[in-house]
């Protein structure tokens, strides 16, 4: 009785296992075939807003049923760049932030984050978040090649393109004084 279950339990899982597989090709043949749709309507300079928002389910869908796949964070990265290419700022950050609450140590977690702040700063005015954002990145990626801008960033923040000229003459003025023998 105690082997019959032992097979039935390693029956059922062998199928749960491999009966998976065919709806994660068919779900990645799909992905594949609209992105290939959206690429070719983007090149004749046209763009079908029902096939990218389809698409962008179907990212969120596979990261949903499939969230070990490799592919679940490249996916997820690829509907934030999308969100964001449509001025969908808020869905957008929260695409990055799944990335960034998930995947934290893939190659895309460092940048979504970076994003984030960015957004808050430059599409949606709200600097407080930028800042916060802004400063979680530096401390979590303080060697990362955007560092420094964000360093500048946050240097920047809230500050009017009237108060970011007058600092910038501020500092030539300066330097220009010290280049003077």
């Amino acid at each position: 009785m105690k082997n019959l279950f032992q097979v039935s339990t390693a029956t059922i899982l062998v199928c749960l296992m491999y009966g998976c597989y065919p709806e994660k090709a068919k779900q990645i043949k799909q992905i594949g075939e609209l992105e290939n749709r959206i690429l070719s309507k983007a090149k004749e300079k046209s763009i079908d807003e029902q096939a990218v928002l389809g698409l962008l389910d179907r990212y969120e869908a596979f990261a949903n049923r499939f969230p070990s796949d490799s592919l679940a964070p490249e996916y997820l990265f690829k509907r934030a760049q999308f969100l964001q290419y449509m001025h969908f700022y808020t869905d957008c950050i929260t695409a990055y932030q799944r990335i960034v609450s998930e995947y934290p140590n893939h190659r895309h977690g460092a940048f979504s984050m970076f994003v984030q702040g960015f957004l808050y700063d430059s599409e949606l005015q709200l600097t407080d978040s930028a800042r916060l954002y802004y400063k979680t990145f530096l401390k979590k990626h303080p060697s990362h090649p955007l560092a420094k801008d964000v360093d500048l960033l946050l240097l920047q923040l809230g500050k009017s393109p009237d108060e970011l000229v007058a600092g910038f003459r501020i500092s030539a003025d300066s330097a220009s004084l010290e280049a003077k023998p």
